[in-house]
């Protein structure tokens, strides 16, 4: 449309200005001029027009040409950027996706190997596990005999006194019986005589009334006869005859029949009487004389009535006594066997006993058995520990791993720790197995593990508690204070189980421990920026390590110190640092001629009692709780700076922090509250006052260690100390 009209508007202009200059033109000239000159004209002007249009479309084509040429260069440009830049990702994909591969194949055989080191461990564990569960079971299968034979025997005894008593009780009863049976026979005899007299005058009185019976049928029949001569035009008084008549022989048989119906008879009998005496006037001498014998009859049931009763009565005590007779038989004879019975359970409790006995005595043997094999395993578990760590340099590592520690897999002093128990699919919280070796996987309630130290009852999660020698121990991850954000962590396992782990620290200082398959630290060494090597623990040159708390304990002479209390146990809020640093570098109260393995430290008190400790009383753990407010920690100021110059001036000390709860709660539980409190307590010496964490040591022993004798809560008992325990384990020199 915009087209046409610009066609149309430059002659329009044209003329105009003709116009304008002439105006006549456009009348003479355009009234002179041809059609044809103005098309021609039309046409000149449109012409021009098209061409000035057709330049400026050529302009805005080129310009757009122009414009797409440098927006095509842009985009090769763009395309060639984003093509070199997706080269150097397939590159760089390429080159991570074949070291992931190489990893994952790293992996794979490390898995496979670790795979076949526990499947070998379970193994053996389930042959071991499979002989003493059966030697248990054989125990337990004779226990529970002897308990059901020594029940047995005591209920066949009190059978045998009930059964004597009650055979008394019956002989007094048969006694009475015989003389309430005597009474009821004189009864009975005056009863037949009192019914013998009866029965005459009932037979007599039967008499008189089948005569006055007689005389009234004979009178009844004679008023029948009248009656009918005489009312035969009277129908009703006829019907009402005959049905007193029906009725009377209807009444007689059902009384005969049934003393129940007598009174109902009776009842008719006197309605047909009255209907008899408004019917006729002579009938009342007959019915008078029917109810004569009515009465007569009535007394004659009656008095059989009472003989029959009383016949019944007599033959109900005869048979009453004859049953307590019987009964008085039955009673004897049933003591008599009940005595017979009791002599013979007697002496079959005689017989029960002595197997109950013999079969105690058996039972009791093969839980020695047990107890020893159990012993004897433990003892030979550790022995190939520690032989397998003293080779350990001669031997190639399986697998290693690395990883950098951060803050989302450790724990702080003042957090609380989550629990798991063994039933619960989440790994992340309940894979202690990792920490503790192999041995740790079959961690189940009842299950004996030698490498673990005993037979698990609890896993916790992040910890086993294990028995052994009627005492309960806990299990935990021993690296655990080690492995702090930022450092980094190496990890070889070898075929044997054993683990070796270098902790790392930004100041290149390494942290060297060796754990065997249970996860028991074998050795520990710190390694300084130039290699020198600061030794522990060092487990694998001891003698006895395998000896228990309890055999420790009874092989040690009685306790006996000079220390006054004060002195011997340390309360931490009187305390100041002089009298600190003095009990932490005091020597053994007791000497000794030996150094005792870590593990005998932690369980055995008679053992840590040689050495002076410090109870930590500033630090007031909540109930069920294991964190420790930063004030609370901060309050550790003393002690923690004291320690950090003990161990400036002696890099090898060790000190055992022990963490202790109150009697609420189960043991199992507390035992392990009491672990987490002693960690926690080690974290916060490290977090404010840069304690090494490799020269502590946590153990917690629950409730066993009561400092205020209750059964209640008790914030005196929920507490924690520390003490150094460097004299009794002697840590060498050897470099690992």
């Amino acid at each position: 449309m915009k087209q046409r009209m610009r066609l149309f508007r430059k002659p329009a202009v044209i003329l105009a200005s003709l116009s304008l200059m002439s105006p006549g033109f456009a009348q003479t000239t355009l009234s002179s001029a041809t059609d044809s000159d103005i098309i021609t004209l039309a046409q000149v002007t449109e012409a021009a027009d098209t061409t000035e249009e057709a330049l400026l479309a050529e302009q805005e084509a080129s310009d757009q040409d122009e414009a797409g040429v440098q927006a095509e260069q842009q985009d090769a440009l763009q395309a060639e950027a984003d093509a070199q830049t997706e080269q150097q990702a397939t590159e760089q994909a390429e080159t991570d996706a074949l070291a992931e591969q190489l990893a994952i194949d790293q992996a794979e055989a490390d898995a496979q190997a670790e795979q076949q080191a526990t499947e070998q461990a379970e193994t053996d564990a389930l042959a071991e596990q499979l002989a003493i569960d059966q030697a248990e079971a054989d125990a337990q299968a004779e226990q529970q005999a002897i308990d059901q034979a020594e029940a047995d025997a005591q209920a066949e005894q009190e059978a045998a006194d009930q059964a004597e008593a009650d055979a008394q009780a019956e002989q007094e009863a048969a006694d009475q019986a015989e003389a309430d049976a005597q009474a009821e026979q004189q009864a009975v005899e005056q009863a037949e005589a009192d019914a013998q007299a009866e029965q005459q005058a009932v037979e007599q009185a039967e008499a008189d009334a089948q005569a006055e019976q007689e005389a009234a049928e004979q009178a009844e029949a004679d008023a029948q006869a009248e009656q009918e001569a005489t009312l035969q035009a009277e129908a009703d008084a006829q019907a009402e005859q005959e049905a007193t008549e029906q009725a009377e022989a209807d009444a007689l048989a059902e009384q005969q029949a049934a003393e129940q119906d007598e009174t109902d008879a009776l009842a008719e009998q006197l309605a047909i009487d009255q209907a008899e005496a408004d019917a006729q006037a002579e009938q009342e001498a007959t019915e008078q004389a029917e109810a004569d014998a009515q009465a007569e009859q009535e007394a004659t049931e009656q008095a059989e009535a009472d003989t029959l009763a009383e016949q019944e009565a007599i033959q109900q005590a005869e048979a009453d006594a004859l049953a307590e007779q019987e009964a008085i038989e039955q009673a004897e004879a049933d003591a008599l066997a009940e005595q017979e019975a009791a002599e013979q359970a007697a002496a079959n409790t005689v017989a029960e006993q002595q197997a109950a006995e013999q079969a105690e005595a058996e039972a009791l043997a093969e839980q020695e058995a047990s107890d020893e094999a159990d012993a004897q395993a433990l003892a030979e578990a550790e022995e190939d520990a520690l032989a397998a760590a003293a080779d350990l340099e001669d031997q190639e590592a399986s697998t290693t791993s690395e990883s950098v520690v951060t803050s989302e897999t450790t724990r702080t002093s003042d957090e609380e720790v989550r629990t798991a128990t063994a039933s619960e699919e989440d790994d992340d919280d309940n894979q202690i197995w990792k920490y503790l070796g192999a041995a740790a996987a079959g961690a189940v309630a009842g299950a004996l593990i030698p490498q673990l130290g005993g037979r698990v009852v609890d896993n916790q999660g992040d910890r086993l508690i294990v028995e052994r020698d009627g005492e309960m121990h806990v299990r935990k991850d021993e690296n655990l204070l080690l492995r702090r954000p930022g450092v980094t962590e190496t990890s070889e396992s070898f075929a044997d189980g054993i683990t070796r782990s270098t902790i790392t620290r930004d100041d290149g200082s390494r942290i060297v421990t060796v754990r065997d398959s249970g996860g028991f630290v074998l050795k520990r060494t710190r390694y300084l920026p130039d290699d020198t090597a600061i030794v522990l623990i060092d487990e694998t040159q001891k003698a006895d390590s395998w000896q228990s708390s309890v055999d420790m304990e009874e092989s040690l002479p009685p306790l006996r110190h000079d220390l006054p209390d004060n002195r011997y146990v340390v309360d931490y809020r009187r305390a100041d640092r002089d009298l600190l640093r003095e009990a932490l570098l005091a020597p053994p109260v007791q000497e000794v001629d030996r150094t005792f393995t870590l593990r005998q430290v932690r369980e055995s008190s008679r053992v840590r009692d040689i050495m002076p400790r410090i109870d930590l009383d500033v630090i007031q753990f909540a109930t069920g709780s294991s964190a420790i407010q930063p004030s609370e920690a901060e309050a550790l100021g003393l002690i923690g700076k004291t320690m950090a110059d003990v161990i400036e001036q002696n890099p090898d000390e060790i000190f055992l922090v022990e963490g202790h709860t109150d009697a609420i709660g189960s043991d199992v539980m507390n035992l392990g509250l009491s672990d987490r409190r002693a960690e926690a307590v080690a974290l916060a010496l490290t977090e404010y006052f840069a304690i090494p964490p490799e020269n502590l040591i946590v153990q917690g022993y629950g409730e066993r260690y009561l400092k205020l004798n209750t059964q209640g809560p008790s914030q005196e008992n929920r507490r924690a100390s520390v003490r150094r325990i460097t004299p009794l384990i002697n840590a060498g020199q050897a470099s690992l």
